[in-house]
């Protein structure tokens, strides 16, 4: 019985020991591989940062990287807009109306300048014809579709209003089909080069026929018989009133070529004093006509400007009415308000058909050629006035009636010096 009590202890023992044993070699081990354990751990752990800490890194530069990209993207989509409303606001600027049609000419976009000349709020989706009303701008943009160079045309327009236009068309090579086409309004400059052809042939068949006439005269008085006195006399009188008209028509047209590049005097003077004194003037022509020439004026009439000038203005009105009244009566009234002075020159004469009076105050232009050089004028009287009128801010009207008179009537602003 105690034999198998100490079989008992020992088997119980032994276990314990062995764990013992075993627990003690792990805790030698374990004390042994401490710093390793450390070391590994906190490598691990330095490891375990680092990588961290890259990611980080790679994330951070990354994200500024993707940062920039997207402030350079906005930032070129801004300045992309800003050129593109450059752009618009440029071509909406524009005096030059501009076009751009496609392969199947329709309108795909239009300026204001082409909006406002063709009247039409949103041609866009519209015929090139619709809009235009001109085929032959539509045979132009044809041509530039499927040619390498940019083709000019001058072409007459006819609606709204008719007009003349150069035009310019060229194909858009960005996309195909597309035509640019842009017109610019030459109306204005194909009157002004006319008015100047005129201007110079006007010119040259005034100074060729007095000078004929002189030629013809001397001549004439040179072939003659130097006793006959008579002949040379009379002859000489009409060369000396060719020369006269000559003279006149020269100071016309420096008078006409000054007020037109040239600004008026700014001096103050009473209008109602100038019109007074140039019918107290012309009064002995008047009456040597037979003619009833009245003046009623206000007491003031303050005018800034060149008194020289309006005196002409004034002279040039009442003189071509004595002129072209065979008998009857000239009026001139001067009225004024608080804004401006309103001068009236009337007769009741032979009148202006209804036909010329739109073009009574271009330069050489005569209703009655043949009677105007009777009367010694030049055709450049009303082109003078108008102009000197025009500088003082004024404007000139005519109101007449064939063979009932006329009425010429001067609207000047009101204002005294400083």
């Amino acid at each position: 019985m105690a034999a198998d009590t100490t079989t008992v202890s020992t088997r119980i023992a032994l276990p314990s020991v062995i764990l013992s044993l075993v627990a003690g070699t792990v805790a030698a081990f374990v004390e042994s591989v401490r710093p390793i354990a450390f070391i590994v751990f906190f490598g691990a752990m330095g490891l375990a940062i680092w990588s961290v800490g890259a990611v980080v890194r790679a994330y951070l530069i990354q994200s500024i990287r993707l940062s920039r990209t997207e402030r350079r993207v906005q930032s070129a989509r801004d300045e992309s807009a800003l050129r593109s409303r450059t752009f618009n606001d440029l071509i909406e600027g524009l005096r030059v109306m501009l076009l751009v049609v496609d392969d199947k000419f329709k309108i795909v976009a239009a300026n204001k300048a082409a909006r406002k000349a063709f009247d039409f709020k949103d041609p866009v989706g519209e015929s090139l014809v619709a809009v235009t009303h001109s085929h032959e701008l539509e045979e132009l943009v044809k041509l530039a579709a499927t040619s390498k160079s940019r083709l000019r045309d001058e072409l007459t327009l006819a609606f709204p209003t008719e007009a003349r236009v150069r035009v310019y068309a060229w194909r858009n090579n960005a996309v195909p089909g597309q035509v640019f086409v842009s017109l610019l309004d030459v109306t204005e400059l194909r009157r002004l080069q006319q008015v100047r052809r005129d201007f110079v042939a006007n010119v040259s068949h005034e100074l060729r026929t007095p000078m004929t006439t002189i030629r013809a005269m001397a001549e004439t008085i040179l072939d003659g018989t130097p006793e006959d006195k008579e002949l040379t006399e009379r002859y000489l009188q009409k060369v000396i009133r060719e020369v006269d008209r000559l003279t006149a028509m020269t100071d016309d047209l420096l008078t006409l070529s000054r007020v037109e590049n040239e600004k008026p005097l700014q001096k103050p003077f009473n209008l109602a004093d100038l019109v007074r004194a140039v019918v107290a003037q012309l009064g002995p022509k008047a009456a040597a006509k037979g003619i009833d020439l009245r003046c009623t004026t206000a007491d003031d009439a303050p005018i800034l400007g060149s008194s020289s000038e309006m005196t002409q203005v004034v002279m040039n009105l009442v003189d071509n009415a004595i002129n072209y009244t065979p008998q009857g009566a000239v009026e001139v009234r001067l009225t004024t308000d608080n804004d401006h002075a309103t001068l009236r020159v009337s007769d009741t004469g032979i009148g202006i058909a209804e036909e010329h009076q739109a073009r009574i105050f271009e330069r050489f232009y005569r209703v009655d050629k043949g009677r105007s050089r009777a009367t010694g004028g030049t055709g450049l009287g009303l082109s003078i006035v108008r102009h000197i009128v025009e500088t003082h801010e004024g404007s000139i009207t005519v109101d007449a009636e064939l063979n009932k008179g006329s009425t010429f009537t001067v609207v000047l602003p009101v204002r005294a010096g400083e």
